[in-house]
C-alpha cells in the first residue's frame, strides 16, 4: 500500500489556484500573523516560490509592515507570481447609509 503524507497532499493541491486561495484566505480568518505567512510559505512551496517567498517574509517584521503603503506593490507581486491576488470583502454586512 502507498501511503501518501499529508504535507505531500497539501502541497499537490495548493498548486490549485482555487485551493491556494481558499488555504490563504482560511490563514487569514485565523487573524494570526504567524498562520498568515506559514500558509504563503507552504503556498510558495507548493509553486517552486519558497526562494522569493522566504526572501520577502524575511524583509517584514510583521503584516502591518507586509501591508504598508510602500510594500504593498512587492506583496501584490509576490501573490501574483503565484496566480493569486488580494481582494477585500465586507466582514459583517451592513446598511449603508450616506452622510
Amino acid at each position: 500500500m502507498n501511503t501518501k503524507s499529508y504535507r505531500d497532499e497539501l502541497l499537490k493541491d495548493l498548486q490549485d489556484p482555487f485551493e491556494a486561495a481558499e488555504y490563504l484566505n482560511a490563514a487569514l480568518e485565523h487573524d494570526s500573523e504567524e498562520m498568515f505567512l506559514m500558509a504563503l510559505h507552504d503556498i510558495a512551496e507548493a509553486k517552486g516560490k519558497v526562494q522569493l517567498t522566504e526572501q520577502f517574509v524575511s524583509n517584514h517584521d510583521d503584516i502591518e509592515t507586509l501591508l504598508s503603503q510602500k510594500n504593498t506593490p512587492k506583496l501584490n507581486e509576490l501573490l501574483k507570481s503565484m496566480g493569486l491576488k488580494l481582494d477585500v470583502e465586507v466582514d459583517v454586512p451592513q446598511k449603508y447609509e450616506p452622510a
